[in-house]
């Protein structure tokens, strides 16, 4: 027989009945032991999928076997609602680098040599039908799966970028403390316009003693820059 007494639950006034989490989300208590796994920003943890060769034939530069830096999945869709998927990498020697394009079966296209160096950290962005090459020191390119070309002639050299709000955020401008503590962005709706009105930098603490080393990807709608090495 159902009763008719209404047990009342109290909760602490600091606390509650959290009820935002995934109900399957793993609590930190729940893996004693784990290994090969990937953790998400949500707080999800998935076992890390396998690995296959990319391409069976080994990139070389003036017959000098090259080193992959930096390679990144390319897709685009044209008038159709079918895409293009390219794999876009930098391998590099100890004095020379290039930029290849990979087809799904392995092969790879020569797009633009000399282009970095070995031991440069390269940048690899997808923005706007483009994908944006660049490493702080080499004249930033940008190849939009038919063309390689220079971005534009208003871009300086940066180390690295983000796409976020239909625009280019990049870091890594040498030339003064200024240029170093900041953040670039370009125009909106134009990554390759970093002159226009609409463009502009921010500023973090000049000539504090650290640089401006990296910036996240969007997370939330805001994005996260790190400042380094020193402090």
């Amino acid at each position: 027989m159902s009763s008719r007494t209404l047990r009342q639950v109290y909760l602490p006034a600091k606390g509650g009945l959290d009820t935002t989490p995934d109900s399957i989300l793993l609590q930190p208590t729940d893996l004693a032991t784990a290994s090969n796994i990937e953790y998400e920003q949500h707080g999800g943890r998935f076992k890390r999928g396998g690995t296959i060769r990319y391409n069976a034939v080994q990139a070389t530069l003036s017959g000098t076997a090259a080193t992959i830096s930096a390679a990144a999945d390319f897709w685009r869709f044209g008038t159709v609602s079918t895409p293009v998927q390219r794999i876009v990498l930098v391998a590099a020697t100890q004095n020379a680098g290039a930029i290849y394009s990979g087809g799904t079966d392995g092969s790879l296209t020569l797009l633009k040599a000399p282009w970095s160096a070995g031991g440069r950290p390269v940048n690899i962005r997808i923005a706007q039908g483009l994908a944006i090459f660049s490493d702080g020191a080499d004249t930033v390119q940008a190849w939009d799966q038919t063309t390689m070309s220079t971005l534009s002639d208003c871009m300086p050299d940066f180390e690295g970028c983000t796409y976020h709000l239909r625009r280019l955020f990049y870091f890594g401008v040498t030339g003064s403390a200024t240029s170093s503590s900041s953040i670039g962005y370009t125009v909106a709706g134009n990554v390759a316009d970093a002159t226009g009105s609409d463009s502009g930098a921010v500023i973090f603490d000049e000539d504090d003693g650290d640089r401006v080393m990296g910036i996240s990807d969007p997370w939330r709608e805001r994005l996260f820059i790190f400042k380094g090495p020193n402090k």
